[in-house]
């Protein structure tokens, strides 16, 4: 169930199940909102079902974007660092899967991310217990 590879020296957690780990910000002029896949203090990805027209370049700043972790808001700037089309099902559509690296996130916002993380992590773990 837990996949792990490599050496990591950032801890992430998964937050695909989640419906309330998401991303917001204005590209532009247009509104985007973003599931978020999985959450570390460095980066975040994030893919977006309506995403068939959404081209962002690599290394592109996008600032003041909103993330929502279960209540927890953060607002800080991401970096574009990649973007792949992928493929879910056999008969699903594709969807666009972004990553994104923070750009000098203050301390509080690390301290919420973290929050976060340390709060998913456990319930996954009484979950798999369970």
């Amino acid at each position: 169930r837990f996949n792990c590879h490599g050496r990591r020296k950032y801890v992430r957690t998964y937050c695909q199940n989640d419906n309330m780990a998401n991303m917001n910000f204005i590209w532009r002029d247009r509104s985007i909102n973003m599931k978020i896949r999985d959450i570390s203090t460095v980066g975040l990805c994030c893919f977006c079902d309506d995403s068939k027209n959404l081209d962002i370049p690599q290394n592109s700043i996008i600032p003041k974007t909103l993330i929502t972790l279960r209540g927890i808001k953060v607002i800080c700037d991401v970096v574009v660092f990649a973007a792949k089309q992928e493929q879910q099902g056999e008969e699903e559509k594709p969807i666009k899967t972004f990553v994104f690296l923070f750009t000098q996130l203050e301390t509080q916002e690390k301290y919420k991310i973290r929050t976060y993380i340390r709060r998913n992590l456990h319930s996954q773990i009484e979950a798999s217990i369970e």
